[in-house]
C-alpha cells in the first residue's frame, strides 16, 4: 500500500480517536462537577460504570464511585 493511501486512512482514524478521548475527558470533568453539586445521579452512575473500562485508575475510581453512589445516605443527598 503506498504511503499516500495509508495517510488517508491513518489521519481520520487518529483524529476520531483523539476526538473521542477529548469528549470522554469532558464527560469525566462534568461528572466531577455533578458529584460536587450532588446533581444528576443517573449520569454520575453511568459515567462511573463507563470509567471501569479504563485500567487501572478508571477501574478503581469507577468501582468506588459506584459503591459510594449506591448508599442510601448518598442517594438522599442528590436532588
Amino acid at each position: 500500500m503506498p504511503s499516500e493511501n495509508r495517510a488517508l486512512i491513518v489521519e481520520p482514524m487518529s483524529s476520531f480517536f483523539i476526538a473521542c478521548g477529548l469528549a470522554f475527558a469532558s464527560f469525566v470533568l462534568a461528572t466531577g462537577r455533578c458529584l460536587a453539586k450532588r446533581k444528576h445521579y443517573t449520569f454520575c452512575l453511568v459515567m462511573a460504570a463507563i470509567e471501569c473500562i479504563f485500567m487501572p485508575f478508571g477501574t478503581v475510581l469507577g468501582v468506588f464511585t459506584i459503591i459510594a453512589l449506591n448508599r442510601e445516605t448518598v442517594k438522599r443527598l442528590f436532588i
